[in-house]
């Protein structure tokens, strides 16, 4: 079962609207069955198709950790079907069957077995042989070394067909579907080729750079003759630019004899001349190398200005930086990796490998000394507490968030810093702390939970205090990019200041029609403001009445049905009746309309 699985968590991840429709689907019996292997639960949800969308749900001992879904659903958080899913497992967790893992599964087979396994596999299917193919190929390239660590066997070749075959099929397979309509505005090609470059990538990480570089010429050449046609379609328009700056890496990875270099560069520029300069990178990468002047005076911390200026291409000069600071880490050359990211002013990358080296108290010296922005302060952060150094992660932390509002920089409407050092203060015991960066989290990212967190970390003399400034932002952002009209409602509602939750939702659109309705039920409860109500829903009823769209009367009629309730409750059910004729004798031939409306009568 799920550690510490409920409602309210659930409810986080979907967002109101799926978790809503995840319950109905929940207690209609879509859920089909639940099925748990290790610490993954599969399930089958009943949807619009004909076949059940299939659910994935990972957990561990600290609770949910994913969920995924077969169905379209791209909207942001959990769709219904995993909700409902969630929901079975929680309120029937009896009807979930245990079954053993893959590992579990695969464990006792002997060789033959699992050979046999994955041929009917590829009986089923053929084009996981392709599969197969690739994903074997880096283990048929690594060397078998001896338990001693002395002697080796040399290096098979590597073969780069699978990854031609797998390039032309993944780009034609993209075309085919775009000639023929289907899936039109997904570009699921460059994920799938994005996968290829991840199989090179394993190569850099594991010291065989050359063996990566065939794997990217290649991966390059059988693109390039596709690329037209799926340029044509919109398809995979950045992945000349992945291309250019995988190959970059390599290339710097590579130790070159005089034949080799004059080889690539003309390979390059080739490349270069039919993509429209697609490869700057790579051609920089191949002609500074590591021994260029400029270079050697970056590394040795001796740079001058200039030698960070490409009045050419500083997009390209600065993605270079970047490629070099991840070989530098990737080889251990941490010293270089200080004077290079330094000199370029990644503080950041900087700082964090201060932290990396184990140079805690010289990271906070530099950290507080400086100015940091609210991504780079949580980066820092972030290291420091994984370092086991959490009062210096703290300190970092409420540092960014001072500095991003001293500045007013965009990145200060984020509250994922703020959230976060405020969890971490209330941790340390720093209440102070806690309630400074929760307001600050409350203010960017307003919520009920948030609102009453602080109250519990507020003594109760300094509430009121407090809650009038909490209160006081959200009437000031009311209306504005800022506000969140669903939580903000949420805190008005549950203060019970009827008449800030009304001044609210009063002027938002139709997409707030389920929080208005809310305020508007509430308000019909506690008779308070009946008029608003009434005249507030009939100007939306009546527009969607009059627009003559049959699809959307069933809103027109759950205004009416507010409006309706608001004059009984103000005992005016006389003057609804003779609204009710009015709209009788108006829109009498919509025969779906004057259906809906029949109840109300």
């Amino acid at each position: 079962m799920i550690p510490g699985l409920s409602e309210a968590n659930i409810r986080k991840q979907a967002g109101e609207g799926s978790f809503e429709r995840g319950r109905d689907y929940y207690s209609n019996g879509a859920v089909l069955s639940l099925t748990q292997r290790g610490q993954v639960i599969h399930s089958e949800v009943a949807g619009s198709e004909y076949e059940p969308y299939r659910v994935w749900i990972n957990f561990d001992k600290g609770g949910l950790r994913s969920g995924e879904c077969s169905c379209p659903y791209d909207w942001g958080g959990w769709c219904k079907h995993i909700v409902a899913a969630l929901l079975a497992c929680l309120h029937e967790p009896e009807t979930l069957v245990e079954r053993p893992s893959l590992a579990d599964m695969l464990a006792p087979l002997e060789r033959e077995q699992l050979q046999e396994l994955v041929h009917r596999l590829v009986q089923d299917d053929p084009e996981v042989l392709e599969t197969v193919d690739l994903e074997t190929t880096s283990w048929r390239t690594v060397s078998d070394e001896e338990d001693s660590g002395v002697a080796t066997k040399p290096r098979p070749a590597l073969d780069p067909e699978p990854f031609r075959r797998q390039v032309q099929h993944i780009c034609r397979e993209a075309i085919s579907a775009c000639e023929y309509g289907d899936d039109w505005e997904e570009d699921h090609a460059s994920d799938r080729l994005r996968e290829l470059l991840e199989q090179g990538g394993k190569f850099l990480a594991g010291d065989a750079p050359e063996k990566a570089l065939l794997i990217f010429q290649t991966i390059t050449e059988a693109y390039l003759l596709e690329m037209d046609d799926l340029t044509d379609y919109g398809l995979t328009e950045e992945f000349t630019c992945e291309l250019d700056e995988c190959l970059a890496e390599a290339l710097l990875s590579v130790e070159w004899s005089e034949t080799e270099r004059p080889q690539w560069r003309q390979r390059l520029l080739n490349w270069d001349n039919d993509t429209d300069g697609g490869f700057a990178v790579a051609l920089a990468a191949l002609d500074e190398g590591w021994k260029a002047p400029r270079v050697k005076r970056l590394l040795s911390g001796k740079a001058k200005l200039e030698d960070l200026e490409d009045e050419d291409d500083p997009d390209s000069s600065n993605d270079l930086i970047l490629i070099r600071l991840r070989i530098l880490e990737r080889q251990e050359r941490f010293e270089e990796y200080l004077h290079l990211s330094r000199t370029a002013g990644h503080r950041a990358f900087y700082l964090c490998m201060l932290v990396r080296m184990g140079k805690v108290d010289q990271t906070l010296q530099e950290g507080l000394g400086q100015s940091l922005g609210l991504h780079e302060a949580q980066a820092v952060a972030k290291a420091l507490r994984e370092h086991d150094a959490p009062e210096s992660a703290l300190a970092i932390a409420l540092h960014g968030l001072q500095q991003t509002e001293a500045l007013d920089q965009p990145g200060a409407r984020n509250n994922e810093l703020a959230a976060w050092t405020s969890e971490l203060a209330e941790a340390l015991g720093k209440t102070p702390e806690a309630i400074q960066s929760g307001t600050a989290a409350f203010k960017h990212d307003p919520s009920l939970n948030g609102y009453l967190r602080l109250q519990e970390l507020s003594v109760e003399a300094d509430w009121p205090d407090l809650k009038a400034e909490l209160l006081q932002h959200l009437r000031s952002t009311r209306g504005s990019w800022q506000a969140d009209v669903k939580n903000t409602v949420d805190v008005f509602l549950h203060e019970d200041l009827l008449d800030d939750a009304i001044a609210t939702v009063s002027a938002e659109s139709y997409y707030h029609r389920d929080v208005i309705h809310r305020v508007m039920d509430t308000t019909i409860a506690r008779c308070h403001r009946l008029d608003w109500v009434i005249e507030n829903a009939r100007p939306r009823a009546e527009e969607i009445m009059d627009s003559g769209k049959a699809q959307l009367y069933h809103h027109a009629a759950n205004w009416l049905r507010r409006v309706r309730s608001a004059y009984k409750a103000s005992g005016g059910m006389g003057q609804w009746r003779k609204y009710y004729a009015e709209v009788s004798a108006k829109h009498g031939r919509k025969y779906k309309l004057m259906g809906l409306l029949k109840p109300l009568a």
